[in-house]
């Protein structure tokens, strides 16, 4: 038997993956080969219910993924300032009594399930529903950076700001300036986001991907502006990049009606905001 053709054979057996050994020797054509993609039937998950508070954060960015997808679902209120959270009930839906909690059945094993957090609650809404708007990239590279941007605020900032947070450190030290903690932080986190930014090319009409594609780095920007304008950041100092941004999100029919003044546990006070 020819050596080159045991050469070639034993190569390909020990990288089964490298198809290029085979086709060279007319085993097989490596053009006719296509990745295998997991396809997931979008009728097999229903009856979506987002456990979530119209002020918080990251129920924020599970309603703006769900209104860029243009999925529907039941809007079920719970209010954090009367630890509605912490009721039993609830705690069974959601072990760290946190929203947003996301509740859906599934007909291929009919179960009712339950989510949290909202980069899990977001990557199972970008597989569950394939052919719906896409907030991830393609793009290896791409997909990494977005998702780098959109753990500096889930990772680096949000944790820093929030009402559980803010509870602990007035344990701590009752004196303690909780707000200017949370100020400093925000300040921090942005500046190294806007630095992000620049680095994409983003801008009003090309996102924070800088590709003129809403991805989850948006998601997660928006509600994070809003927050640090609760806590007095300076934001045209910070990271004028990322209201740049923000305006172009604006803009957009569905984030509008994902915006915590258009909830319907929106206090009357606070509506128009």
């Amino acid at each position: 038997m020819d050596w080159k053709f045991l050469l070639t054979w034993y190569t390909s057996m020990r990288n089964p993956f490298d198809l290029s050994g085979l086709s060279r020797l007319g085993m097989i054509s490596v053009s006719t080969v296509q990745p295998l993609k997991r396809k997931v039937p979008e009728q097999r998950f229903f009856n979506l219910k987002l456990y979530n508070y119209w002020r918080s954060s990251c129920s924020w960015r599970v309603r703006l993924a769900l209104a860029a997808k243009g999925i529907p679902y039941q809007y079920v209120a719970v209010n954090l300032l009367q630890k509605k959270q912490q009721d039993p009930e609830f705690g069974t839906k959601n072990s760290m009594l946190q929203v947003p909690t996301l509740e859906f059945e599934d007909s291929t094993t009919g179960r009712t399930s339950t989510l949290s957090q909202s980069m899990a609650i977001i990557e199972f809404l970008e597989e569950a529903f394939p052919s719906r708007k896409q907030l991830f990239p393609d793009d290896p590279g791409l997909r990494a950076t977005v998702r780098q941007m959109a753990e500096v605020v889930n990772s680096g900032i949000q944790p820093l700001q929030n009402l559980g947070t803010a509870d602990r450190l007035s344990q701590i030290d009752s004196s303690y300036d909780t707000k200017k903690f949370a100020s400093i932080s925000i300040s921090f986190g942005l500046e190294s986001l806007e630095a992000l930014a620049i680095g994409a090319g983003a801008s009003a009409h090309k996102f924070m991907a800088g590709t003129g594609e809403v991805t989850v780095a948006d998601i997660y920007l928006l509600p994070q502006l809003y927050n640090a304008r609760r806590f007095d950041v300076d934001l045209e100092k910070h990271c004028p990049t990322l209201l740049n941004v923000e305006v172009g999100l604006k803009a957009l029919a569905w984030a509008h009606a994902a915006d915590p003044s258009n909830q319907p546990d929106c206090p009357e006070a606070s509506a128009g905001l």
